[in-house]
């Protein structure tokens, strides 16, 4: 299969420190947006799938994020925060994905109709440090959500593109929450030390797949 798309994006970021310095906040936007899919071309061209169907293009995105970090100065203390939006178009081939075989003929993965998937993160932290920037030890909380997300999975038997073993579907997203605790020591000054630990937490609210609450 042949298929091509093209998409174009703008990005600007702004960056301002107040406070004598102490203060850092930062924002950026993004913009991205998607221009018609050429036709996807399939050899050998004898019962190809997904023809004669309208070829949408992904909706255009625009998503963002803005952090903030606060330096306490007689401390060496920072706090810091951030927050923004993510956004993943689906890939040419969870869109088109199938196979050929001279026996079996063509076997579909792709769904021309999948939507974008989009998350939502956020994170608050604080690094200290220790004898004069040797030693830093730092301890971050993070929340992420999965708003929308593609999968592999089975689809139903009224599939519009044949699909009887499985394909790429748009499933529930999931959350995904914890701590991260890090450490960072400097004997020498051509050495670092590091070392650092994650607890995830990936309990669902409510259920993305029967009854299946852990992930």
């Amino acid at each position: 299969v042949n298929a091509t798309q093209r998409s174009n994006a703008l990005f600007a970021q702004e960056q301002v420190k107040l406070l004598d310095g102490r203060l850092l906040i930062s924002g950026g936007f993004r913009a991205q947006c998607f221009q018609q899919l050429n036709r996807p071309m399939f050899a050998p061209v004898a019962s190809s799938p997904y023809s004669g169907i309208a070829l949408p293009a992904p909706p255009a995105a625009y998503t963002g994020d803005g952090s903030a970090a606060y330096l306490i100065r007689s401390t060496n203390t920072k706090i810091r925060a951030h927050a923004g939006r993510g956004y993943r178009a689906p890939s040419l081939y969870e869109r088109f994905g199938s196979s050929f075989d001279s026996f079996f003929g063509y076997s579909n993965y792709g769904d021309p109709r999948l939507k974008p998937e989009h998350s939502f993160g956020f994170d608050a932290g604080i690094d200290q440090d220790f004898r004069s920037g040797r030693v830093r030890v730092s301890a971050t909380y993070f929340y992420s959500r999965l708003e929308d997300t593609i999968a592999f999975g089975s689809v139903s038997s009224a599939d519009p593109y044949g699909r009887t073993f499985g394909g790429y579907i748009n499933s529930k997203g999931g959350l995904s929450r914890g701590v991260e605790l890090s450490t960072r020591v400097s004997p020498l000054s051509s050495l670092d030390v590091t070392a650092a630990y994650t607890y995830v937490n990936a309990l669902e609210r409510a259920p993305i797949y029967g009854d299946v609450l852990r992930t």
